[in-house]
């Protein structure tokens, strides 16, 4: 054969070979996945319940807090629209918007239209202040389809990179009641504070967002505090990652109602242990209480009146908040927030002597709680005293009442639920 003959050869060889393993054009091979796509997100005809996990891989600083997941139901139609609902949003609520899928580098799925709901976690701004403003909960609206099958799709945020995993909600299940099912499972399994117990070894835990934080100590004797991003479940706790301290690796929590504590599926080499706290130990055991003068009784009320008076006509400023946080009084008085120290004083489950002893925080805050002290004299004076507690929960309180035991109309209730202190 020769020369020119061989290369006519090879090239139609390789031609062949060519068109075999790519009989379809890029675009068509393109256009089918994301129609294949479609089908299947359509196909849950009672819609997906969403593992969505607005920024698990943050480095939970200020700035970036780490957050765990949170259930989110949608809905996908065929003509383009698809409705969302949310364990954040309400049991019965619900918004309808538009999706997209499209090709970028793989198929990427894009809630195009402002959903209230779905953007929630994406908002730079959250409506209910979660996050940094300009950052918010740092979640994403344009996922990456990692895989994609009727039982289960594998989606990766397209800014952010959290894993997201869809799954069918049952036939048998209706929105509303699932949301309501897990609200209850929730507010069961959540307790001021846990212990991590694995093998003879025991950790301090809390939580914010759902994200546990375990303050251990390694084979070395150093202290750690290890972040776990999780998700509630009907059932216990899903991690988003595979836990693991003293060598044993856990990757989902089941909750033991009548022993107040979770399994691992390790079996009993490691469990997570709920706390339940005395009412006052309760009261500064480090969680938000914020303050408002519509939970106060007719004392507080007269000398907030004064406080709230004389700073807007001598300052022309309003509170921002007052919270207390363990044994350390936070307030915002316009652009300037202070803190100031207290010892307290526990007496049995349920009684607590309040004093206020110092000026708190860092050099400015102390320097602002000093300068407005004479305002804010006001606002403390009600806080000085010993009051017996009562709560709604032992377990995971959201409201405790202070009642002075000299003075009955001296009451106070903080709530773990941020309140504006007054409005004029």
């Amino acid at each position: 054969v020769c020369s020119s003959d061989l290369v006519t050869l090879l090239l139609a060889s390789c031609t062949s070979g060519v068109d075999d393993l790519f009989d379809k054009s890029s675009s068509a091979r393109i256009t089918e996945t994301l129609q294949n796509n479609q089908v299947i997100l359509s196909s849950a005809t009672n819609g997906w319940l969403m593992q969505y996990y607005p920024n698990a891989d943050a480095d939970n600083s200020t700035d970036h807090p780490q957050y765990g997941g949170f259930s989110v139901l949608a809905k996908f139609n065929k003509d383009g629209h698809v409705t969302v609902a949310s364990e954040l949003a309400g049991t019965n609520s619900t918004a309808t918007s538009t999706y997209k899928l499209e090709q970028s580098a793989g198929a990427v799925l894009s809630f195009d239209t402002y959903n209230d709901i779905f953007h929630y976690f994406s908002d730079p701004a959250n409506v209910d202040g979660i996050g940094k403003k300009g950052i918010g909960m740092e979640g994403d609206f344009e996922f990456r389809m990692v895989s994609a099958t009727a039982d289960k799709v594998i989606m990766t945020g397209k800014k952010h990179g959290s894993r997201i995993i869809m799954t069918p909600l049952p036939q048998d299940q209706t929105w509303g009641d699932y949301l309501n099912k897990l609200k209850l499972a929730e507010k069961d399994m959540r307790f001021v504070s846990y212990l991590y117990i694995v093998n003879k070894d025991t950790s301090t835990v809390t939580m914010t967002n759902h994200n546990l934080q375990i303050t251990y100590v390694d084979a070395t004797g150093t202290e750690n505090v290890k972040n776990v991003p999780f998700m509630p479940t009907l059932t216990g706790y899903s991690l988003y990652d595979t836990l693991s301290i003293g060598g044993v690796k856990v990757k989902s929590l089941t909750y033991d109602a009548d022993k107040y504590e979770f399994v691992s599926d390790a079996g009993t080499n490691a469990k997570l242990k709920g706390v339940i706290l005395p009412v006052n130990k309760s009261l500064i055991s480090g969680s938000d209480w914020y303050f408002c003068y519509d939970n106060l009784g007719s004392t507080g009320k007269y000398y907030w009146g004064i406080g709230k008076d004389n700073l807007y006509n001598i300052e022309g400023e309003t509170l921002g908040y007052i919270v207390l946080e363990s044994k350390i009084l936070y307030f915002k008085s316009g652009n300037y927030g202070g803190a100031y120290g207290y010892t307290c004083t526990l007496t049995g489950d349920d009684e607590i002597t309040l004093k206020l002893t110092s000026y708190a925080g860092n050099q400015t805050q102390q320097g602002n709680a000093k300068y407005y002290f004479k305002y804010m004299n006001y606002f403390l004076t009600p806080l000085n005293g010993t009051f017996k507690l009562s709560t709604d929960n032992i377990r995971f309180p959201t409201w405790i009442k202070l009642v002075d035991v000299k003075d009955p109309d001296n009451t106070i209730i903080v709530t773990t639920d941020p309140q504006v202190p007054y409005s004029l």
